[in-house]
């Protein structure tokens, strides 16, 4: 696994990003077993007994987990995994309450995570899977100039091509 230099915090204007935690787990372990949450961000994982083990697999899964924070109150969760070195990376992006939804929050996250990956860029696509009717979904992640790459049993495949530029600033095609 290749380790990108990503800091523990990633502050924003309105949000933070703030690494993973332990005491995370019950937090994401609870909003993440709302069905309509799961629908939503196309993400399918096993079933567990405790939180703590969800925690891990969520260690163990995402090369680089974080919480989204507005005013210090966590509104949602962030990652990449399946991290392939000069290839692709792909991305998790869930906000949990309808009331935070719409109000930029996720393309905030994603800009500031991708600001900051990029003096370590070590892919060139950024790969996300939605659920073909999830139009809410589908429509975010074009306005991020996504284009969908494939589909495959109910999901759309979605990419979007980076490289560092000269300067060493990121470049999205």
């Amino acid at each position: 696994m290749i380790w990108l230099k990503i800091p523990k915090y990633i502050k924003g204007d309105t949000i933070r990003l703030r690494r993973l935690s332990l005491f995370d787990g019950p937090f994401l372990n609870s909003a993440l077993k709302d069905k309509d949450i799961l629908w939503s961000s196309g993400l399918s994982m096993p079933r567990f007994r405790s939180w703590f083990s969800f925690w891990w697999w969520l260690r163990r899964t995402y090369c680089y987990p974080y919480v989204i924070e507005v005013c210090s109150r966590r509104i949602g969760f962030i990652g990449l995994y399946n991290l392939r070195r000069d290839r692709s990376v792909e991305m998790s992006l869930v906000i949990f309450c309808n009331e935070d939804r719409r109000k930029g929050y996720g393309t905030k996250a994603f800009h500031l995570l991708m600001y900051n990956i990029q003096q370590s860029l070590f892919f060139k696509k950024v790969i996300v899977k939605v659920r073909e009717d999830n139009s809410v979904s589908l429509s975010f992640w074009m306005k991020l100039c996504f284009n969908e790459m494939d589909s495959n049993r109910g999901f759309i495949i979605m990419a979007l091509t980076i490289y560092g530029g000269c300067d060493g600033s990121l470049s999205l095609i």
